[in-house]
């Protein structure tokens, strides 16, 4: 009895504070909730990203196509309490697959972020979020309904201490979760730290300084994978950042910086050089702009043993405004792949480098506030010097969403 009675108390003291806090945010004028339903269809002529029809019937595969059809269902809340703003997003999404149905899934999302702030100076942000899918096929032979978990938190703090410069520091943690065991060996979790300041003019432009340092730990890497690959190595990061605007129609932004890559225990070599990224936003008019992106980064593969790739390319994209309900964007993008000592899905690692061209382009409608119809086109094809792991594949997607 008497537990009864404490959790009635719980209850009426956990539902009077979320009405208090409800009719603050009214009282204040500031709540926004924002549900949604979208349906689409995507035919994609090679769905499994084989190299080659033989390919795809060695592995008993007959036909390389197939249609998926999607409905998802999801909202976001956006709370704000004085100066506290609070951000929330959910969604499901049922997939259904018309020749390959053993991928149906059903995947999910959501987060929340705080964005809070302390007087006129010191502000940061606090979140969380889940997202859940099956993972894609362009860089595994494994055709397996893998369903793949990432979790990540984030904590970030911002001081300005003086209207010009700004201190900050962040720290962010993330676990990447393989649903079959096959792919097991590649999770991963990973723990970054961030410190740097800025300095911004008065016409905009912002020049900073950073230190990064991520430390990832492959938990389920042992043996031999564990030996050749390794089960933890750790990247140290210094760079700067620049944001400049030299005319009213022209952005420039830019990352440059150092990286020192270390595997700790494992028979692959280190790896030390330069990493950079570079975008240029023009307007050309006020419905039309252009968008143009040169980059030299080392990133990791979720799909492979390869424990860093250094990817080097370049895009450019195109934004027309045709009428105030009808966008077109089109984009083009070609990248090198290098796998720093080898790639492999189980076994020993191979030398591998890839290169890749990419052309989509993106139609909206927008008939009302509150509708937008997609039309969505992918062309890649992807070269390597392991034949198995090249590609060309088109795809085509219709996208249908209503905000209420």
């Amino acid at each position: 009895m008497e537990l009864l009675v404490i959790a009635r108390f719980r209850f009426k003291l956990g539902l009077g504070l979320f009405c208090f806090l409800a009719l603050q945010a009214h009282a204040e004028g500031i709540i926004d909730f924002q549900p949604f339903v979208r349906a689409g269809m995507m035919y994609d002529d090679n769905l499994f990203r084989f190299s080659s029809k033989a390919q795809a019937n060695a592995a008993g595969f007959s036909t390389l196509s197939d249609t998926v059809k999607t409905l998802d269902a999801g909202a976001q809340l956006n709370l704000r309490l004085s100066r506290q703003m609070v951000r929330a997003t959910a969604s499901i999404s049922d997939n259904q697959h018309n020749r390959y149905g053993f991928l149906d899934n059903t995947a999910k999302s959501y987060g929340i972020t705080w964005d809070w702030r302390l007087g006129n100076s010191v502000y940061g942000d606090l979140s969380t979020s889940l997202n859940q899918s099956v993972a894609g096929f362009n860089d595994t032979e494994i055709v397996l309904r893998n369903l793949r978990t990432v979790k990540r938190q984030r904590a970030s703090i911002n001081w300005n201490v003086l209207s010009t410069w700004t201190l900050y520091g962040l720290t962010e943690k993330s676990d990447l979760e393989n649903d079959e065991l096959a792919f097991q060996p590649l999770d991963r979790e990973d723990d970054s730290y961030e410190l740097g300041t800025r300095y911004t003019t008065t016409s905009g432009t912002q020049v900073g300084l950073f230190y990064r340092y991520l430390k990832s730990d492959y938990v389920s890497r042992s043996g031999s994978t564990a030996l050749i690959f390794g089960r933890e190595n750790d990247q140290k990061q210094v760079g700067m950042n620049l944001a400049w605007v030299p005319t009213l129609k022209t952005r420039v932004t830019g990352q440059i910086s150092t990286i020192r890559f270390q595997r700790e225990d494992a028979l692959q070599d280190d790896f030390n050089g330069l990493s950079q990224r570079w975008n240029l936003d023009y307007a050309w008019s006020g419905k039309t702009s252009f968008g143009f992106t040169a980059y030299r980064e080392l990133a990791s593969v979720d799909d492979l043993l390869s424990t860093y790739v250094l990817f080097k390319g370049a895009s450019a994209n195109a934004d027309w405004r045709m009428t105030s309900k009808l966008s077109l964007n089109a984009s083009y993008g070609i990248g090198e792949r290098e796998f720093l000592g080898g790639s492999s899905i189980f076994f020993s690692p191979l030398a591998r480098e890839d290169s890749t061209k990419r052309f989509g382009f993106n139609v909206a409608y927008t008939p009302t506030d509150h509708a937008l119809l997609q039309l969505r086109f992918v062309d890649e094809d992807r070269d390597s010097n392991l034949a198995n792991f090249a590609y060309q594949f088109q795809s085509i997607q219709l996208v249908g969403q209503y905000n209420f």
